[in-house]
């Protein structure tokens, strides 16, 4: 799927229309990217595909092939999603790298596919999704706690507000979650932004888009 689908149909350019105010909820559009506070990552996509001669079967295919071959090579893991085994005595706590949770032709617009895929960590989304990231201008997505992040957290911040707040204050809420990232992106958090870096616009209470080519934080409860 990396290799042909992704870029027939399921090319990530991290673009997120956001319209309304307060929180909004994570929904199959292009380029979406919802991290949870279990720090698992969610990514959808959105695409046309008509005039590529390809049918929906044919599409599913595909994606189950590259996802399992990604779990294989990963994790010895011979699926694609987790709806498989999720009924089998003895699997209830084996966890994929990545999983299709769901392709389907969108219900209007049958020339569009709606693909939702779910990893395991931040890593797996990296490791996947590494060519669409290093086009939005970075290499990296982290997450992790304020007290146990998988990076240095440092620079300038602000709440959702705009007001400036001290580092040692955020460093004082351990339990909050922290997302590192250097590439371009519209991020939904399955929480409420508390603090963000400087470089970041924050859309509603949990959505932000980072720019590319500079590290990026977002931190929240």
């Amino acid at each position: 799927m990396k290799k042909r689908l992704m870029t027939v149909v399921l090319a990530c350019v991290t673009a997120l229309a956001l319209t309304a105010c307060g929180d909004k909820e994570f929904s199959p559009v292009k380029g979406g990217l919802y991290v949870n506070d279990d720090h698992t990552v969610k990514s959808s996509y959105v695409e046309d595909f008509s005039g590529d001669g390809l049918n929906l079967d044919e599409l599913k295919s595909m994606a189950q092939a590259e996802i399992e071959a990604y779990n294989q090579e990963k994790a010895g893991l011979n699926y694609y999603s987790v709806d498989q085994f999720k009924d089998q005595e003895g699997m209830e706590d084996t966890v994929l790298p990545i999983s299709i949770e769901n392709i389907a032709m969108d219900e209007e617009n049958t020339n569009e596919l709606v693909a939702i895929l779910d990893y395991a960590t931040a890593a797996d989304y990296v490791a996947y999704n590494q060519d669409d990231i290093t086009s939005g201008g970075g290499t990296t997505l982290a997450v992790g706690t304020v007290g146990d992040s998988p990076v240095s957290i440092e620079g300038s911040f602000v709440t959702i507000h705009g007001k400036t707040v001290e580092l040692s204050e955020i460093m004082e809420e351990s339990d909050y979650h922290v997302v590192y990232l250097d590439f371009a992106a519209t991020v939904t958090v399955n929480g409420t932004v508390q603090y963000i870096s400087t470089n970041v616009s924050c859309q509603t209470r949990n959505v932000v888009t980072t720019p590319g080519g500079e590290g990026a934080f977002i931190i929240f409860k």
